[in-house]
């Protein structure tokens, strides 16, 4: 039997792979647009960068659409609205470009809106001046459970009970806590609000129940889908460390993949027979079937577009 190749010849071998279509992997990131953003960070990924690069990223913080298609992700040492000024002038560059209409809602963990001036937020994307900022109702759910007396309470799962005290009488809550974040956290009740005039709902199929038919909807409310994208993110970087050229290879090659199905998840339909994330070969494909059969095989192929750096 011939010797079994090596790991680290099979990644050397991706590696140049992804390399050789870099320029069709970037643009096809980077062709990514909406108009409902979500922006959220995680530290997880950043902690298997090694080598020379290792210590070097403590942050990843990703912006993606109501599709959950990814438009940037970019590393920063520290989760710093300052730090983010150059993707922000990167996606709002990328929007005049391609002559794309600004996004009108953007979702987002922190610095949504101040008490002493302007949201950060939105300063960060001044050019987007009509864009409306909402803090995620989730992560304000999560800022009252400061409040509670220990998380191994009786109470602390559902939430509640006659007077917040369990059998003991020991309370779930502490009033002065929850009295000091109720003060700090009451200005987000107007933000965790739909804006008007935004359309956050799809209609994305149809259920019957008895005889009658009900529309599914999907929301784009929140940042639900970023938080469940951190964890593929991670796992974009198999086993437990990758120097910065591997890392950035498996990252690039990850959110390509990622962008694909969730591209495909959002139309309705039978599942597309002809599986390939190769843009140039679903572009030849459709060349040769035309050519033959008249017909495009892939029919929600979008043609290869170039790389314009931001």
């Amino acid at each position: 039997m011939p010797p079994v190749p090596s790991p680290v010849w099979l990644l050397t071998v991706y590696s140049m792979d992804v390399l050789s279509r870099l320029d069709e992997v970037e643009a096809r990131v980077t062709s990514v647009f909406g108009s409902i953003l979500k922006m959220d960070s995680t530290k997880k990924v950043t902690k298997k960068l090694a080598g020379a690069a290792a210590n070097t990223a403590a942050w990843v913080t990703n912006v993606d659409n109501k599709h959950g298609q990814v438009l940037m992700s970019v590393l920063t040492s520290a989760e710093s609205v300052d730090l983010l000024l150059p993707m922000a002038v990167g996606l709002q560059e990328r929007y005049r470009l391609a002559g794309v209409p600004p996004p009108q809602l953007m979702y987002v963990d922190r610095d949504c809106c101040s008490s002493f001036g302007g949201s950060k937020t939105a300063a960060l994307f001044a050019n987007w001046d009509r864009l409306v900022v909402r803090l995620d109702i989730w992560h304000l759910m999560r800022r009252f459970a400061a409040g509670v007396t220990t998380e191994s309470h009786q109470l602390y799962g559902p939430f509640g009970g006659e007077k917040g005290h369990d059998t003991l009488g020991i309370p779930l809550l502490d009033g002065s806590r929850i009295q000091a974040i109720w003060r700090e956290q009451r200005r987000h009740l107007h933000c965790i609000q739909d804006p008007p005039a935004v359309q956050l709902y799809t209609e994305t199929g149809r259920l019957t129940k008895g005889s009658v038919s009900l529309p599914v909807y999907r929301c784009a409310r929140g940042s639900t889908s970023l938080e469940s994208f951190h964890l593929h993110n991670n796992r974009f970087i198999p086993g437990t460390s990758a120097n910065a050229h591997h890392f950035q290879a498996l990252l690039l090659d990850g959110l390509v993949r990622w962008n694909e199905n969730c591209a495909a998840a959002a139309v309705e339909g039978r599942e597309q027979p002809l599986l390939s994330y190769s843009g140039h070969l679903q572009h030849s494909l459709n060349q040769l079937s035309q050519r033959v059969l008249g017909v495009s095989l892939v029919k929600d192929h979008t043609a290869p577009r170039e790389y314009t750096g931001v």
